[in-house]
């Protein structure tokens, strides 16, 4: 099956326990569902990886080479972690189709799905295998590239998925990372061939794997989500980290208690929200093992001040009663593309968006101006000012009654 441009793919990872399979999808960070322990390399440093020279059929003269190179060298560029993926380049290696073998991590491409795993129509792009123990410790993870039902590309041909972007979520997945709340996150759990954003890693990833594999401490941001009111507790609530420019740093999932931990936060001033992990990612797109509760709305708090490497215990983040005002759906391209310098006119969809709801950027240098509503969909123009930092920012509606509606990293600057 040949995906047109523009239909959404799920990129798939499965987990894999002796005979047992669970098909699942940060900062989430992937668990085993047995228990909740959540997947590690116990040896980081020297995570070594393959890239099979055969390559796609698809590409000539092993142009998948550098393409996944680029995707290691990107989490690699991580220098907050001590995770590292070491190529090996032997003849032998490369020349190897076992990926079964826990003797080899590799990256390969499926032609014929003699994997298995790319039954016609399932919609899956490319999947990463894992086996671990049930602590937790990963013993074999590969990447396979669905290259019988897609195509695949380095130079943006039509209808085709960059290798690129594809590689680098999966390799997320490699090293322990589940699907993202974040909407313009690598591991964001959709991809279209027309995105290749997702080969630069966000600061969601940045802080998820430092905190996984950290080489020194950093500080933190503590607390518990709970609904105004009563104050029972919101399990799976999405919790993201602005800086001082609006900008997003860090993200995670509440546990089942509503507690949070947002890891690997410089010194600095942060406002922290949640918002409900509903639209456009979902329950569904997460791993088994989390409780994800979505009925409550989108909350920011004050100010808090992280300094060293302290853990900063800002207590209760309260949210309001659940609301109909949402931003973001699958069938929108995350991330919302905006260039340092430039006006871009966008469109995101949603529910709610009606004459007298007001949109906005987190960081307040984005304008955004020529909004027009139709209820399902807003569409506005983006100005990034010239010299504006890279990295990504959220969008905000907020209606006439004052319920707001986050959705997380929607905007990425490039």
């Amino acid at each position: 099956m040949r995906a047109s441009f523009g239909t959404l793919r799920r990129l798939g990872i499965l987990l894999l326990l002796g005979v047992s399979a669970t098909w699942v999808g940060a900062h989430v960070r992937l668990i085993y569902s047995g228990n909740g322990k959540v997947l590690f390399w116990s040896s980081p440093e020297s995570i070594s990886i393959v890239i099979n020279s055969a390559g796609s059929d698809d590409l000539m003269n092993q142009t998948h080479m550098p393409a996944l190179r680029n995707a290691i060298d990107a989490w690699n560029g991580v220098t907050g972690s001590r995770a590292r993926l070491i190529e090996d380049t032997s003849s032998q290696a490369q020349s190897s189709s076992n990926w079964s073998s826990s003797q080899y991590h590799m990256m390969l491409f499926d032609e014929n799905n003699s994997s298995g795993f790319f039954p016609s129509g399932s919609g899956i792009v490319a999947v990463t295998p894992l086996t671990f123990f049930t602590t937790g410790q990963i013993i074999d993870a590969d990447v396979l590239f669905n290259g019988s039902d897609f195509k695949f590309t380095t130079s943006s041909e039509p209808f085709s998925f960059d290798v690129q972007d594809v590689a680098t979520h999966e390799l997320g997945h490699l090293l322990g990372l589940d699907h993202s709340g974040c909407a313009g996150s690598t591991m964001h759990p959709y991809v279209d061939p027309s995105v290749i954003l997702h080969r630069s890693l966000s600061a969601d990833e940045v802080r998820g794997i430092e905190s996984a594999y950290p080489v020194s401490q950093m500080g933190s941001i503590k607390g518990s989500v709970r609904r105004a009111g009563p104050g029972t507790v919101v399990k799976g609530a999405w919790v993201g980290a602005r800086d001082a420019q609006g900008r997003l740093v860090a993200g995670a999932l509440s546990n089942n208690t509503g507690a949070f931990t947002l890891s690997s936060i410089p010194p600095g001033s942060y406002r922290v929200y949640a918002t409900p992990l509903d639209y456009p990612v979902s329950a569904s797109n997460l791993g088994a093992g989390h409780t994800i509760q979505t009925d409550f709305e989108s909350t920011l708090s004050a100010s808090v001040t992280v300094s060293g490497t302290n853990a900063t215990n800002m207590g209760n983040l309260l949210v309001g009663a659940d609301t109909f005002l949402s931003l973001g759906r699958v069938s929108d391209d995350y991330p919302l593309r905006v260039i340092s310098g430039q006006n871009t006119s966008l469109i995101v969809r949603g529910a709610g968006l009606a004459n007298g709801v007001s949109l906005e950027a987190s960081d307040p240098s984005l304008v955004v101006s020529n909004v027009t509503w139709f209820s399902s969909r807003v569409g506005f123009n983006l100005s990034v000012p010239a010299g504006a930092a890279l990295g990504h920012a959220d969008l905000t509606v907020t209606d006439s009654a004052g319920r707001v509606s986050i959705l997380s990293a929607a905007l990425e600057v490039t």
